[in-house]
């Protein structure tokens, strides 16, 4: 995946009783992401199922995993 505007993140508060506002800027997101996956399914019998997921992203400051295990019965 790509991020074609590629803005840093920014916030502006102002309170309601007057006063001048509040400009945060946040941090500047990496904007190509790279992302694999895999998974297993193993059907037991007519009504079992048992699967497994594995998901992993990647930028250049940012890294995540993610995991699945499922059992399913159909009646």
């Amino acid at each position: 995946r790509y991020d074609f505007v590629g803005e840093a993140v920014s916030s502006q508060t102002a309170f309601q009783g007057g006063g001048s506002a509040i400009s945060s800027t946040g941090f500047d997101p990496a904007q190509s992401t790279v992302g694999l996956g895999a998974g297993l399914s193993y059907q037991i019998d007519e009504a079992w199922e048992l699967s497994a997921q594995y998901d992993f992203d990647y930028k250049s400051d940012y890294r995540s995993h993610t995991g699945s295990l499922r059992a399913a019965y159909s009646f």
